[in-house]
C-alpha cells in the first residue's frame, strides 16, 4: 500500500494505523512531522527513530515491510555535489 500525506495540512495532531496481516503501526503527524508512536514489532526500531520533518532519512519498520519518506515536490532531489 502507498499513502500520501500533505503534512502541512494537518493543523491538529492526527493519528492513524496501518496494519498488513496481523501487524500494526501507529503513526502520529504533528506540526509538519511524522512518526510511528507503537508498533508491535519485536525490536521497535522504528518507534526510536523518533520524529522527522525533513527528507533526509526514512523512517523504517523491517519487520513489518513499511517504510515512511518524505518529499519535497518542489524542491529537486540531489544525488550529489561535485565541486
Amino acid at each position: 500500500m502507498i499513502a500520501t500525506l500533505d503534512l502541512s495540512a494537518y493543523d491538529e495532531p492526527y493519528t492513524f494505523v496501518v496494519q498488513w496481516e496481523s501487524f500494526e503501526n501507529v503513526i502520529e503527524v504533528e506540526n509538519g512531522r511524522i512518526r510511528i508512536a507503537h508498533a508491535d514489532c519485536p525490536d521497535n526500531f522504528c518507534v526510536h527513530q523518533g520524529w522527522i520533518s525533513g527528507g533526509a532519512r526514512p523512517i523504517v519498520c523491517l519487520p513489518h515491510r513499511l517504510i515512511i519518506q518524505l518529499e519535497n515536490p518542489t524542491k529537486p532531489q540531489v544525488d550529489a555535489i561535485v565541486g
